[in-house]
C-alpha cells in the first residue's frame, strides 16, 4: 500500500470513530442512531486492522489515537511512513471532518424534531385520559358517594413504569384519591382503579 494510502484510510477510520460516538449518545433517542454507530465503530476496527499497517514491513501501527497519527517513520523497522505529498492531502482531513460534522449536526436535528414530535403526541394521550377519566369517575354512583360528586386535579395522568398504567391524584368534595389508570393497546382506556387507605373501587370500561 501506498504511504498516502494509509494515513488517507487512517483518517477515514478516525472520523467513522468519532462519528460513532455521536451516534451511541443518539442512540438513547432512536435505536436507529445506536445501529448506525454500532456500524461506525465495526469500520473503524475493520479499516484500523486491515489498512493501519507500515507499508515496507506490514507490521500493524497502533489503533489508539496517539503520536504515531503524526509519526514519520515506523517505530518497528523504521522505514518512512510518509512522503512529501502527503502534507497537501492534509486538506482531505479537514473536508471529511465538516461532512462528519455536517451529518452529525441533521443527525441531532432529527433526533431533536422526533422528540418534540413524542412529546406532543404524549402531551394529546395524557390531556384525553384526564377528560375521559373525570367523565367516567362523574358517571360512577360509588366513586361519588366515596370521594364525593366533584373533583379538582391535583396531578395530572404520570406514565408509571408498570406498562400501560397512568396515574392520577385527584381531590374531591369528600376525600382525596389515587385513580390508577390502565389502557389498551390503543390508548384507550380499559380499567380504573380509584384508590385511597381504606377502599378501592375497580371500573371496567367497554370500549
Amino acid at each position: 500500500m501506498e504511504e498516502n494510502n494509509i494515513f488517507k484510510m487512517r483518517r477515514i477510520a478516525l472520523s467513522l470513530l468519532y462519528l460513532s460516538i455521536i451516534m451511541f449518545i443518539l442512540g438513547a433517542i432512536r435505536v436507529i442512531f445506536g445501529i448506525i454507530g454500532g456500524l461506525c465503530i465495526s469500520s473503524f476496527f475493520y479499516l484500523s486492522l486491515v489498512y493501519w499497517r507500515c507499508p515496507t514491513c506490514t507490521k500493524g501501527l497502533p489503533i489508539r489515537h496517539s503520536s504515531i497519527d503524526k509519526a514519520i517513520y515506523c517505530p518497528y523497522c523504521g522505514n518512512k511512513l510518509i512522503n512529501d505529498t502527503e502534507e497537501a492531502s492534509s486538506k482531505n482531513t479537514i473536508v471529511l471532518l465538516i461532512l462528519v460534522i455536517v451529518f452529525a449536526i441533521i443527525c441531532t436535528l432529527y433526533a431533536k424534531k422526533e422528540i418534540s414530535k413524542e412529546d406532543a403526541i404524549k402531551a394529546n394521550i395524557i390531556d384525553s385520559l384526564k377528560v375521559q377519566t373525570l367523565e367516567i369517575l362523574q358517571g360512577n354512583e360509588e366513586v361519588k358517594k366515596y370521594i364525593g360528586a366533584s373533583y379538582e386535579v391535583i396531578s395530572e395522568p404520570m406514565e408509571l413504569t408498570i406498562e400501560d398504567t397512568y396515574l392520577m391524584v385527584i381531590e374531591g368534595d369528600k376525600k382525596d384519591a389515587w385513580i390508577w389508570i390502565i389502557i389498551d393497546d390503543n390508548n384507550e382506556i380499559s380499567q380504573i382503579k380509584v384508590s385511597e387507605d381504606d377502599k378501592e373501587i375497580v371500573i371496567r370500561v367497554n370500549n
